[in-house]
């Protein structure tokens, strides 16, 4: 067996290619099976990431219905996703036991590092890149010439995007020129398929959500998500062009926080028709209330020591996102309900926050 192999050109000159320099530069040392084994004792913060990452923990991969019939279809490599002649080849129904200890190690990550605050955007984003997810994972391999790989952690991200539990949007990287996943989003699916239900998932995004309002952490996180989103500018990754990807999303966040959305929807519109003729026409009784809302709000912002407000800051935060008819609808729609509240107390900011899905409750 010859070792080097020069291939002829058709000048007839020897051309020397890299075929087998790999082979070449172990000198007879055994094959790498592989140089990183994922880590299953990822650090996972406190509260809802470790009560949804334990369940993740012990999730059974030979057990999954949906990975053994997507193995039985055969995996879809992403360069042949847009090859219409490409067979996937069928696999075994047990998946190896590198290919769990991957999957595992991805799916904590993701959770550890993933955007659990239901008054963002889009739910379940991941807040990191994915190199800091490959490395988070203990597969980041670097080589001697600066070069990255970490091939294990892509392969279980496939495997994943595959199997429907996660929306992955991809661009060209600027320092490679290769499409690399940028943005990842979790699906409801990704953890109804461990076992947790959908109105567990929702209390969960409940609970995070009370203890950022009880911690104070509102602002942190709303610091932490705008650079993040800053970060993505900078890179050149918006979702302004992507209309079906933010529809998709927008449809993920309305089936886990409002799955009756579309029905008080429909009544709010209702709602709003009903009242539009009254509104363009005010009277001097709306003019004079507003009128004095408008004095108390300035009294209470000219007060030196006044308390923390969280639900105050939200609404404030929620009233540059909206109109002032609907602002005006949703108050009056809580004084008829709760005529004995203050309209500047937190509680009454509480239950508005609440009527209008702001917050879940």
């Amino acid at each position: 067996m010859l070792k080097n192999q020069h291939p002829q050109s058709t000048s007839g000159s020897l051309v020397r290619c890299r075929r087998g320099e790999s082979n070449a530069l172990r000198r007879g040392q055994s094959k790498i099976h592989r140089r990183n084994t994922p880590k299953q004792d990822i650090n996972i913060p406190k509260g809802t990431p470790a009560r949804l990452s334990r369940t993740l923990k012990s999730h059974d991969w030979r057990r999954d219905r949906e990975l053994i019939a997507l193995r039985q279809n055969g995996y879809t490599p992403y360069s042949e996703r847009k090859n219409p002649h490409f067979v996937p080849k069928p696999m075994r129904n047990c998946t190896r036991s590198e290919s769990r200890e991957a999957l595992t190690s991805l799916s904590l990550a993701f959770v550890a590092n993933a955007d659990f605050f239901p008054g963002h955007d889009y739910l379940f984003e991941i807040m990191v890149p994915f190199e800091f997810i490959a490395e988070t994972m203990g597969v980041l391999h670097k080589y001697d010439n600066g070069r990255i790989a970490y091939d294990v952690a892509l392969h279980a991200l496939s495997v994943l995007e595959q199997l429907n539990h996660i929306v992955v949007q991809r661009d060209k990287d600027r320092d490679t020129g290769q499409n690399k996943p940028m943005r990842i989003w979790l699906k409801p699916e990704f953890f109804i398929s461990k076992g947790i239900p959908r109105q567990e998932i929702r209390q969960s995004l409940i609970d995070f959500q009370n203890w950022a309002i009880k911690s104070g952490q509102l602002e942190n996180l709303d610091k932490k998500y705008q650079r993040h989103l800053l970060r993505l500018e900078r890179l050149g990754i918006d979702l302004k062009n992507k209309h079906a990807l933010r529809q998709l999303l927008k449809k993920i966040r309305r089936s886990v926080v409002a799955p009756d959305l579309l029905e008080q929807k429909a009544e709010v519109i209702k709602h709003i028709e009903g009242n539009l003729a009254a509104l363009d026409t005010p009277t001097p009784e709306n003019l004079e209330g507003e009128l004095n809302c408008t004095q108390r709000a300035v009294a209470n912002l000219r007060k030196n020591n006044k308390p923390e407000q969280p639900y105050r800051s939200m609404f404030i935060d929620w009233e540059k996102t909206t109109t002032p008819v609907a602002v005006y609808i949703a108050k009056c729609k809580l004084k008829q309900e709760h005529p004995q509240l203050s309209e500047n107390s937190e509680q009454f900011y509480r239950l508005l926050l609440e009527q209008e899905r702001v917050i879940l409750t």
